[in-house]
């Protein structure tokens, strides 16, 4: 694929399939019972992406925790002492307790087979969100030096756009995970 701007190492494509044939056992999972591998390959899948989005917030954590005390600045004092600077770390501190606490819980849902569709849509919608969200204020905390490669942020900004829109746009992924919650017109949510 050209033009592609993220995640330049994983190939991407379109394969398209006519009046394919596949022998009995070529078939992966009972017979017509596609959807349903499919629907478990997203779900793994979307797990998955939650745990990318947290490990670049855990990075960001990592990185930004460790700035705050080292970068000195008004009157020789680390900028880890403004109130605004701890409220990051803390909240990306949080947020990567409780997704990561989120995410274990539902990936031994996954291994017993009993995830549902709605909860792993759930689980990434969050996850990247707030990962992206405390992403872009982490690089603003840090300020220029967030840019550069050898500070490490920089590389995760593409990782987190890709975060939120594979396995399923989060927009997209709203309306399946909001279904089981009006359920009376579930049929009628676009």
């Amino acid at each position: 694929m050209q033009g592609k701007q993220v995640w330049l190492q994983s190939s991407t494509g379109s394969i398209a399939l006519d009046h394919v044939e596949v022998t009995d056992d070529a078939i992966v999972g009972e017979l017509n019972e596609g959807f349903k591998v499919m629907v478990t390959t997203l779900n793994g899948g979307r797990l998955f992406i939650a745990a990318l989005a947290l490990s670049s917030l855990a990075f960001a954590l990592d990185r930004c925790r460790l700035y705050a005390q080292e970068r000195i600045q008004f009157d020789e004092q680390p900028i880890g002492r403004f109130q605004r600077v701890q409220d990051v770390i803390l909240d990306m501190d949080i947020t990567l307790e409780q997704g990561l606490t989120w995410l274990f819980h539902l990936v031994r849902h996954y291994n017993a087979g009993t995830l549902s569709r709605e909860s792993a849509a759930k689980v990434k919608i969050e996850c990247t969100r707030r990962a992206s969200e405390l992403y872009n204020v982490a690089t603003e905390m840090c300020g220029g030096i967030a840019s550069m490669d050898e500070f490490g942020l920089i590389r995760h900004a593409h990782d987190l756009f890709v975060c939120r829109v594979g396995e399923g746009s989060n927009f997209a992924l709203k309306t399946l995970a909001v279904k089981p919650l009006m359920p009376s017109i579930a049929h009628l949510l676009q």
